[in-house]
């Protein structure tokens, strides 16, 4: 099926993409959440796409897509990695197993979904992107405990225009620097 072949394309161009990125420094792929915390056998693929050290000690989780799915779905999966982040810090047992304290101790975490333009075409998604970010800020605001006196945002981003993906003209290292030090809000 053409369509299945397409898909099977797309996302073997995102992943590519998803190494080429991990080159960089401060950046990581597939920073698992909460693989086999129900069961051996559940959410086996419970990762965060990308994880971005940024140079003022925030972290960025992105959830990266070219072409599947859409931006809403896209947005529902990042929000679920931040709410299991948020459980990881309320609970002492998996702060003190956690390997990555830095992580775990951040003053600031910024949830975004990173996709070309296009990828927004017919959504108008910024009035949930304000919401999200009300929200996650109200929540936040009112913990007492220590663990969870941090900042987290919510955000649709995209790459430059001119930034393309695509098979047969991969982008150079360098223009996927460009791209990610480029990238803009949707909304």
């Amino acid at each position: 099926d053409d369509k299945e072949k397409s898909k099977s394309r797309n996302k073997k161009l995102e992943v590519r993409l998803e190494r080429s990125i991990i080159q960089l420094p401060g950046w990581f792929n597939q920073v698992p959440t909460a693989s086999g915390l129900v069961s051996e056998h559940s959410d086996k693929r419970g990762s965060i796409d990308l994880v971005h050290r940024c140079v003022d000690g925030s972290y960025e989780f992105i959830e990266l897509k070219l072409t599947s799915n859409n931006p809403l779905f896209a947005a529902m999966e990042i929000l679920q990695y931040g709410i299991l982040y948020i459980l990881a810090r309320a609970i002492k047992q998996i702060r003190d197993a956690c390997k990555e304290e830095k992580l775990l101790k951040a003053r600031v975490i910024h949830l975004k979904v990173l996709a070309p333009e296009k990828y927004y075409e017919g959504c108008k998604l910024g009035w949930l992107e304000n919401e999200i970010n009300c929200g996650l800020k109200a929540f936040l605001k009112d913990q007492k405990d220590q663990a969870l006196r941090f900042e987290m945002t919510f955000g649709f981003e995209k790459f430059p225009p001119g930034f393309k993906v695509c098979k047969d003209a991969f982008p150079e290292d360098s223009d996927i620097k460009k791209a990610l030090k480029d990238r803009g809000p949707v909304y």
